[in-house]
């Protein structure tokens, strides 16, 4: 009874640099704790899908080359919960678990929002600014802390299987602590490997150092904000999904010890 009052209570910022395993994690935290994912990415994309006053900004920025700013990526997520959190739903279409699913019987849980805020102004916007329903807000943050090196690693083994459609990693992490096997098919499937697996063309490792650089540079204000005041914890996947419970743990331990009240 406890544990259910707390979540439905709270929404949760799930944070973490590229090749961390945010998504892997964030997807079975909200399964094992009953409540929704939402990412970012998915909102700008039903936003500009649906051609939006806020997807025609999107598509401009995507048009100059240039990311959406705080400005517009904020407005598209207040925008998105208000509509399907709140049950506005006119057209049935959904993002990462989040759409009709939240409406109804459901619309009072909590969610894990993936990707918001990123930087400190968003932070800003979300908690300073009148029109940000305090229902609606990260009430909370997950930062999954793994080293750059792994998630280098990590990101250099992703593979695409355009025969299975399946996604798995090649490559094995043993150091710092971390023990993260590949992730193969089982039972194995009978693609041909060496023909039908694909690795992204922005999956070198340039690429994806600048993308971790960045990565910290606009989030590391925002997980030093959540940890100043007292809203912030720090997940270290050592087994990777192996140390599922112990998020889970951490998570529901954490908001029934101190988030019983609403921030």
């Amino acid at each position: 009874m406890h544990r259910t009052l707390a979540l439905r209570a709270k929404n949760l910022a799930l944070i973490g640099p590229p090749g961390s395993g945010k998504g892997t994690y964030g997807g079975i935290l909200a399964a094992s704790i009953g409540t929704k994912i939402i990412a970012t990415g998915d909102i700008l994309r039903d936003h500009v899908k649906r051609n939006t006053p806020v997807g025609q900004a999107v598509s401009r920025c995507q048009g100059l080359g240039r990311l959406a700013d705080d400005e517009i990526v904020s407005e598209a997520v207040l925008s998105y919960l208000m509509e399907y959190y709140d049950g506005v739903n006119s057209h049935g279409s959904s993002a990462s678990g989040a759409g009709r699913s939240l409406v109804g019987a459901e619309r009072k849980v909590g969610f894990i929002l993936d990707g918001f805020p990123r930087t400190a102004r968003q932070v800003e916007i979300m908690e300073t600014e009148n029109g940000w329903p305090q229902h609606l807000r990260a009430h909370f943050a997950v930062s999954i802390d793994v080293p750059d090196s792994i998630c280098v690693t990590k990101m250099l083994g992703r593979r695409l299987c355009v025969e299975c459609e399946g996604h798995f990693n090649v490559n094995n992490v043993d150091e710092k602590g971390f023990r993260m096997p590949p992730t193969l098919p089982d039972p194995p499937c009978s693609c041909d490997r060496s023909n039908n697996w694909r690795r992204r063309d922005d999956d070198t490792e340039e690429i994806i150092l600048k993308r971790i650089d960045h990565f910290h540079d606009e989030t590391n204000p925002v997980i030093a904000w959540y940890e100043s005041v007292g809203r912030l914890m720090r997940f270290l996947p050592y087994d990777g999904v192996g140390d599922m419970p112990l998020l889970e743990s951490l998570v529901t331990n954490y908001l029934r010890n101190e988030g019983l009240r609403t921030p």
